[in-house]
């Protein structure tokens, strides 16, 4: 058996995700879409230079570099995908939120997707 749907509570809390972007408005999103897609490329431009590193002391630089980015690129993307989905959680039925939420991902996917050829 279902249970009954239930409308959100108005004294329910509210995430508050000032800590990433003041809102869905903030300079910052775009400004960290940018930046993600520059550690992105950046990954993207050492393809096939780790293969092909005959010197272990070069090859150790080069993970540092390709490790160092990734996890530049992930926090910077986890970021922007956490407070998309957030923001639009807590607005359901706000249009807006919703489109923001679809526009970050389907940015997020662009930038993460590797080039082809």
């Amino acid at each position: 058996m279902n249970a009954p749907f239930k409308t959100p509570n108005a004294d329910a809390p509210l995430w508050d995700l000032t800590d990433l972007y003041a809102s869905r408005d903030d300079a910052r999103v775009a400004a960290d879409l940018e930046k993600a897609r520059g550690l992105v490329d950046g990954l993207n431009a050492l393809q096939g230079r780790l293969a092909a590193e005959q010197d272990a002391a070069a090859l150790g630089v080069l993970l540092d570099q390709a490790i160092g980015l990734y996890e530049q690129a992930s926090d910077v993307l986890g970021a922007l995908g956490a407070y998309a989905f957030l923001s639009a959680s807590t607005a359901r039925d706000d249009a807006a939120a919703q489109g923001f939420e679809a526009d970050v991902r389907e940015k997020i996917t662009a930038i993460a997707t590797p080039p082809s050829g």
